[in-house]
This record gives C-alpha cells, sequence and structure tokens, in this order.
C-alpha cells in the first residue's frame, strides 16, 4: 500500500455501510412508492407501504438465548429468525437488513432467506476468508410472514452457515415493506 492510499477502520467502514445501507433503503422505498403513485412501470415490491424505521437490532448471537436462537453458528446449521414483530396486522413482507458476522473461527459463507422456503438457495449472502474477521452487508429479502394469536404477526428468515469453524451473526432492520 502506498502513502497516498486512505487508511479506513474497521468501524468507520462498518458505520458508513451502515449508513450506505439506510440511504439505499431509503432509495428503494421512494422508488417504490412514486412508481407506485403515479402509475409507472418502475418497481413495486408490496401491495403495502414502506416505512423506513428507526434502525433497530432484530438478531444477535451473541446475546440472545440459545432458545431463541442465540450462540455461536457452527457449520452447516439453519436458524429461523424473527426479524419484525407487529401487534396492529400483519408484518413487513420484506426487509431491509444489515448483516454482520464477527468472531469468524474460519472461512464460510451465510445465506438469507425467506423462512418458508424449503431449500437452501446456492447464493451467498456475505462470506469471509478466514479467522478474526468482522464484516457486514446490506440485504433486501422477503421474509415469511406468521401469523399468531389475535392480531400479532411476524416476519421470519432463514439464516444458513455453510463454511468451517464457528460464526457470531448481527442483525438490524433498516426498513421495512407491505406492512
Amino acid at each position: 500500500m502506498n502513502a497516498a492510499t486512505p487508511q479506513i477502520g474497521r468501524r468507520r467502514l462498518l458505520a458508513v455501510g451502515t449508513v450506505g445501507a439506510g440511504a439505499a433503503a431509503a432509495t428503494l422505498l421512494a422508488g417504490a412508492q412514486d412508481a407506485a403513485a403515479s402509475g409507472g412501470s418502475g418497481p413495486v415490491f408490496t401491495d403495502g407501504p414502506g416505512e423506513i424505521v428507526v434502525p433497530y437490532r432484530a438478531f444477535d448471537s451473541r446475546s440472545w438465548p440459545v432458545g431463541q436462537g442465540g450462540g455461536t453458528f457452527l457449520a452447516g446449521q439453519t436458524r429461523t429468525i424473527a426479524v419484525n414483530a407487529s401487534v396492529q396486522g400483519p408484518s413487513a413482507d420484506h426487509v431491509f437488513l444489515s448483516i454482520t458476522v464477527t468472531a469468524t473461527t474460519g472461512a464460510g459463507y451465510l445465506t438469507v432467506f425467506p423462512a418458508d422456503r424449503p431449500d437452501v438457495p446456492v447464493t451467498s449472502t456475505i462470506d469471509w476468508m478466514g479467522r478474526g474477521q468482522t464484516l457486514s452487508t446490506g440485504l433486501l429479502t422477503r421474509c415469511q410472514v406468521v401469523a399468531g394469536s389475535g392480531l400479532f404477526h411476524q416476519s421470519r428468515i432463514k439464516i444458513h452457515f455453510a463454511g468451517t469453524g464457528q460464526v457470531q451473526v448481527i442483525i438490524d432492520v433498516a426498513a421495512t415493506l407491505g406492512h
């Protein structure tokens, strides 16, 4: 690396990535709503409105109880995670997420997909090359909406870890669509 190459710390890179994910979510929501309002043929993701939310932590394997999907991910595991819940009607059928992996002990990748899909897609949402990495990416994904008792509903995704070793996973929600 030469002296003219700017250095960006890991925390700054993650902060920029999170801000970028929020901006991308805002752009997607605005485009979908504008297209729907004008009768245009632009991308319309749902038949309901979108909402940019105050970002919140939907899941953290480091601190969530094992019975609620928490604990270190091991190679080959698939877990179902509730990323959005509503007590006032249907939950979001799409969410814009920030996925972070940390405390990696080997190389691998995560695949994020709707919880009602029976098979794991042959895709990678985020991948890493070895031990001790912390990486983050943004993702717009469809969710399985599960009706609960009364007006309570949940939006669920699955996370599959392929690779070697172990990894911790953090999911933050930046926007919801179709709630």
